[in-house]
């Protein structure tokens, strides 16, 4: 018999992926609009989150992944980063995956906002590839409705980039919630 904590879970889950399934694709061409672009890396070194933590174990395979422990709003959460998918052309998808393992909640708006200033940086070539923008300026991400998350729900997310040049395996991520995750997957 499931309790009603997790029949919540269930269903904020389910609400969660078709908000995210919707927001996943849009109108136009995110390679034609302002910010899918690459910039030259500036000044100055990448800064570095501390505090890395492995995320909770599910069997998916995360643990290979970088993975910081942030906290937001006062609720600690683990931000686990990676892979970049190539998806075909001149674009790829960065897939962000928050695990809330603090005692109590956070919203979901809360965590998803950051994406919008992310940036793939390209220490090797000296570029920065900063998140798609569509026609309209916005960012071409993930957006959370004002969902309440507990302890053990997670939220994945995603943001669209200019892609990394052929032959790269592998990025450096920064975020503004979590700071530079390194070494992420490029696949």
């Amino acid at each position: 018999m499931a309790t009603p904590r997790r029949t919540a879970a269930a269903l904020t889950a389910a609400a969660l992926t078709l908000i995210l399934a919707a927001c996943s694709s849009s109108p136009g061409n995110p390679a034609d609009a302002p910010g899918a672009d690459e910039t030259s890396l500036g000044r100055g070194g990448v800064p570095q989150a501390s505090s890395p933590a492995p995320p909770p174990s599910d069997g998916a395979g995360e643990t290979d992944l970088p993975s910081h422990t942030v906290r937001v709003g006062g609720v600690e959460s683990v931000v686990v980063v990676g892979p970049v998918r190539r998806t075909g052309g001149e674009l790829a998808d960065l897939t962000v995956t928050v695990h809330v393992v603090g005692e109590s909640g956070v919203h979901a708006a809360d965590l998803a906002g950051w994406l919008e200033d992310g940036e793939l940086v390209d220490t090797e070539n000296g570029r920065v590839h900063r998140v798609a923008r569509d026609g309209d300026g916005v960012c071409v991400c993930s957006r959370a409705e004002e969902v309440y998350l507990l302890q053990g729900d997670v939220l994945v997310l995603s943001a669209t980039f200019a892609a990394p040049p052929e032959g790269m395996d592998a990025i450096d991520v920064r975020l503004v919630l979590g700071g530079t995750f390194p070494g992420v997957p490029v696949v």
